[in-house]
């Protein structure tokens, strides 16, 4: 890591030190960023803290989203209409688009799922970023203040009303893999999200989400803000409104739609929730959900449960409270690194793969 990150994007954002100095060094640079990866790492985060340290003037971070709406004019801009029909085409008539708003600004536009916009739209921004300037017909040449770049994200493994970068695009910019973070940051950023809320469980929600990006029949688990949402669920309960029902309830909602299942798979989410759950209680908390509950309030993040006792509470099938006997610790698994197919892994440490920049994401 570089030494002269500064402080305040630091206390921002929880870890992606590295990720942090090569975004904020291409910026300063001039030079446009592709960040690549799945919904939940940090992607906009990251870029919002840097836009606040460079600049708070309007029209130094602009972004926009990918769609089919997006259109060459609406990013470069159009003359007003009945201002034309009655004084021609004049330079006060013109009303600029997000582009060009942020080439005279000198300012970062932000394309959020870059991937589904159209060609058309896109190809508007490959002079702008090759030459710095645009030519606009009818008002002329429009130049790009120093500062000026251009940031775009996509999801790799998103499949529905993509399209594949074009190769003359994808040349100009340089790309920054982000994956899923280790394990003590996103506990931190539970902390951070949900504060005090339900301390005790902060482990045990992120633990699910963990489990589930190496589930074999999901296509991709769930982020970060699934623990997020299931903690901030939990904390809207007291701990004695607490059951096992409740729980496979509240983790269904906060889950389920976070997670991709494998057509081939013949489950439902909320089935594969169940199991999550059931393997994170297994692993760490002797199956007894009793122990879960009773760290609601009282366990510093983070800490093993270390419980004693003949019978064990596990959560059934069904949600019900299935007792088997024993107390031994069941085996844990070894915590292979969370795995999706074309990233490399800068924030989560180790591995490398290629950047999916195709219609479907696939490398």
């Amino acid at each position: 890591m570089g030494t002269d990150l500064p402080e305040d994007i630091g206390r921002e954002v929880v870890g992606r030190r590295a990720e942090l100095q090569l975004l904020l060094g291409a910026i300063r640079r001039g030079k446009a960023v592709l960040l690549v990866g799945l919904p939940g790492v940090s992607k906009t985060t990251m870029l919002r803290a840097l836009a606040r340290h460079l600049g708070t003037e309007p029209d130094r971070f602009i972004d926009v989203t990918g769609d089919e709406q997006l259109t060459a004019h609406s990013l470069v801009g159009t003359f007003d209409p009945p201002m034309v029909l009655r004084g021609g085409f004049r330079p006060e008539y013109f009303t600029p688009g997000p582009l060009t708003r942020a080439m005279t600004a000198g300012g970062i536009l932000y394309v959020e799922e870059i991937n589904r916009a159209p060609s058309g739209a896109l190809n508007a921004l490959m002079t702008a970023l090759s030459e710095g300037y645009l030519e606009v017909p009818r008002l002329g040449r429009v130049e790009a203040r120093p500062g000026f770049t251009v940031v775009g994200a996509l999801n790799p493994l998103d499949d529905v009303g993509t399209a594949r970068l074009s190769r003359g695009l994808a040349d100009r910019f340089i790309v920054l893999e982000l994956d899923y973070q280790p394990r003590e940051e996103e506990l931190e950023i539970v902390r951070r999200r949900c504060g005090t809320t339900a301390l005790g469980i902060h482990p045990f929600a992120v633990d699910v989400a963990r489990e589930s990006r190496r589930h074999p029949d999901l296509r991709h688990g769930a982020s970060i803000r699934g623990a997020i949402d299931f903690v901030d669920l939990v904390g809207g309960y007291a701990p004695g409104d607490l059951d096992v029902a409740t729980l496979r309830f509240l983790a269904c909602s906060a889950y389920a739609g976070k997670l991709h299942v494998r057509p081939t798979a013949g489950r439902s989410a909320c089935d594969i929730v169940q199991e999550l759950m059931e393997a994170v209680l297994r692993r760490d908390y002797q199956g007894r959900v009793d122990v879960l509950l009773q760290r609601l309030t009282s366990a510093p993040a983070g800490e093993p449960a270390e419980v004693e006792g003949e019978g064990r509470a596990t959560l059934g099938e069904h949600g019900d409270v299935a007792l088997t006997q024993g107390g031994q610790r069941a085996a844990e698994p070894p915590r292979s690194p969370d795995e999706i197919p074309g990233l490399a892994r800068p924030g989560g440490g180790g591995g490398g793969g290629r950047v999916a920049l195709g219609a479907h994401g696939r490398p």
